[in-house]
C-alpha cells in the first residue's frame, strides 16, 4: 500500500493530472525544429512530465536507499554501499530537475 501511495505522489508531482486534463502534445514545433520541452514555464509536454516523474522517482529511491543503509547493522561495507548509492540517486534526481528547469527557462 505504501508503494502505491508513493507512486501516486510521484504521478501528482510530475504533472500527471495536468496530462490527463489538458492532453498536451509530446513535442512542440519551434522555429528551428521540434522540442520536448515547452518554452513557457507554466506549460509542459507529456514527455517532459514523464521525465520529471522519473527524476522524482530516482530521488525518492535514493532517499529510501539512504534510509535502508541505517538498518544494516551487521555489515559496514554493505551499509556504506547503500548510503553512497542513495546519495548518488538523490543527486541525480535533484540535478536532473535543476538542469531541466534551467534549460526550460533558457538559462543554459
Amino acid at each position: 500500500m505504501a508503494f502505491l501511495v508513493v507512486v501516486f505522489c510521484i504521478f501528482i508531482m510530475g504533472g500527471g493530472f495536468y496530462n490527463l486534463l489538458k492532453n498536451p502534445p509530446s513535442t512542440i514545433a519551434l522555429g528551428g525544429g521540434f522540442s520536448s520541452l515547452h518554452p513557457y514555464p507554466s506549460e509542459q509536454t507529456s514527455t517532459e512530465a514523464w521525465v520529471v516523474m522519473m527524476l522524482n522517482g530516482l530521488a525518492i529511491l535514493g532517499f529510501y536507499s539512504a534510509h535502508r543503509s541505517t538498518r544494516i547493522l551487521y555489515d559496514r561495507g554493505s551499509a556504506n554501499r547503500w548510503l553512497v548509492g542513495g546519495i548518488f540517486l538523490i543527486l541525480v534526481g535533484f540535478w536532473g530537475q535543476y538542469f531541466l528547469l534551467r534549460v526550460k527557462l533558457g538559462l543554459l
